[in-house]
């Protein structure tokens, strides 16, 4: 299931040329993918936070998306329906396509896996649909990191990206990082702990008591060295039995990617879990959905169709 799943997601993939050397150029497009974040890791914490560092070459080379010049299906085997808005454009700088070329191994190799459980575990409900949604947006919203409105720029950062998501659902929320301390109720009992036999890594406490669609937030210190939120997450679940977030992030083809690790930066600077949904709505099969954003510019010529949520089992 597994490899067919990767398959018909990699079919279809870098089916354009692109200009040489583009410095801006603007495309008329369907729709498109992108970049990095602003977390100002240490190059240290980040390989050790991030599972990909250690991939192998060869494992690497397998798993590039091939080129194909055939239409790309969804899911269910049907042609897929791409969005075509005419007013729909693209402007772009070649450093985009080689992020998206770049990162897209390691992120089918670790990060498709983590969708693919999620989606075998799938149940309806809003909680789930809001981590779907979020899932959507990486795969076809192409999303580069900045710090504009989406719709308008196709750029996001991470409160941004919350914010969003949310928003496809009826919930308005922030999209200043510093104030998601007042968004929802503090999740109490959840908190990073400092292992013992170690100086410099941590773990994350209190898991059984996350639910997903919780958002989970990070804090960073001004130069007075006051403690303030500067990036926030969505909470997917507990997946394969590792406590896992949607959020903006370095390294990706896109600008949203997947984390499953509290042993470093993210249990150092966890700050503190919200919960936006009461446990009715939570649980609730009911609910509204007004679809995805398109924006109305990006920055990346397409890699893809965009499938809309309808088309794709889940909405994902």
């Amino acid at each position: 299931m597994l490899k067919k799943l990767f398959a018909l997601i990699m079919i279809g993939c870098f089916t354009l040329s692109f200009p040489v050397n583009p410095l801006d150029v603007t495309w008329a497009a369907p729709i498109i993918r992108a970049g990095p974040d602003e977390i100002d890791y240490s190059e240290y914490m980040l390989l050790l936070d991030n599972p990909r560092a250690n991939i192998p070459s060869e494992e690497i080379e397998k798993s590039k998306p091939p080129s194909s010049s055939k239409a790309t299906e969804n899911l269910s085997g049907q042609a897929a329906k791409p969005i075509q808005p005419a007013e729909s454009k693209t402007t772009t700088n070649n450093k985009y396509v080689s992020i998206y070329k770049n990162n897209y191994p390691a992120y089918a190799k670790e990060e498709l896996p983590i969708v693919e459980e999620f989606r075998s575990n799938y149940n309806g409900t809003l909680a789930h649909a809001i981590v779907g949604r979020a899932i959507w947006y990486m795969e076809y919203g192409y999303m580069i990191y900045g710090h504009e409105k989406y719709p308008k720029s196709g750029l996001i950062d991470c409160s941004n990206f919350v914010s969003l998501v949310y928003k496809d659902f009826g919930y308005t929320i922030t999209s200043a990082a510093r104030r998601y301390d007042t968004v929802g109720n503090k999740v109490s009992g959840v908190y990073s702990q400092k292992l013992s036999s170690s100086s410099s890594k941590y773990k994350l406490v209190g898991i059984d008591k996350l639910r997903p669609g919780d958002i989970m937030t990070f804090w960073k210190k001004d130069s007075q060295g006051k403690k303030y939120i500067a990036h926030v997450a969505i909470y997917m679940g507990k997946i394969n039995g590792k406590p896992t977030i949607i959020h903006t992030r370095k390294d990706n083809p896109t600008a949203i990617g997947i984390t499953n690790s509290f042993t470093y930066w993210f249990g150092e600077h966890f700050y503190e879990a919200r919960r936006v949904l009461n446990s009715t709505e939570r649980s609730s099969k009911s609910f509204s959905d007004s679809g995805p954003v398109i924006p109305q510019v990006y920055k990346l010529p397409p890699q893809g169709p965009i499938i809309q949520p309808e088309d794709l089992p889940g909405g994902f």
